[in-house]
């Protein structure tokens, strides 16, 4: 994800809905526009197999609902969101979020970057695919 100097009020927040898998992978931006600076990147890089770096990223956590009557409930495992190897990133490394169903049980995660990065103006630019280690391998039933 990058974070670029712009005129428009904005905040990061990054959510899987029940019944979605999903990857950030890690691919470049465009060139910095002239008059544009850079202020905050997360590649997603860490080590495979861990969660997103706790520094950029919170966890929203709990179900209820959240306003919306989600049947959903966030939690931070990393079954449900870490740092994967995908051939298809940049750098070779991408975010999987996965929603998961167990007994009528709806998981997932969502993230935020409240309290970390909170820019007063800004645009996101993010860069988000199916990762190809994220894509089911199923066949069609007949």
């Amino acid at each position: 994800m990058k974070l670029r100097k712009r005129g428009v009020s904005t905040a990061a927040l990054l959510t899987a809905a029940a019944g979605l898998l999903w990857c950030a992978s890690a691919q470049r931006a465009q060139a910095v526009p002239p008059g544009y600076t850079l202020t905050w990147s997360d590649e997603f890089n860490g080590a495979v197999g861990s969660s997103p770096n706790s520094a950029n990223w919170n966890f929203d956590l709990g179900g209820g609902g959240w306003g919306n009557g989600e049947l959903e409930t966030y939690v931070n495992d990393t079954a449900h969101c870490s740092v994967i190897s995908d051939s298809a990133a940049t750098d070779g490394k991408a975010l999987r979020i996965v929603a998961t169903n167990t007994g009528g049980v709806y998981q997932s995660a969502r993230l935020n970057t409240i309290g970390k990065q909170t820019p007063t103006f800004g645009y996101i630019e993010i860069h988000p695919g199916l990762c190809e280690a994220c894509v089911s391998k199923r066949t069609p039933s007949t």
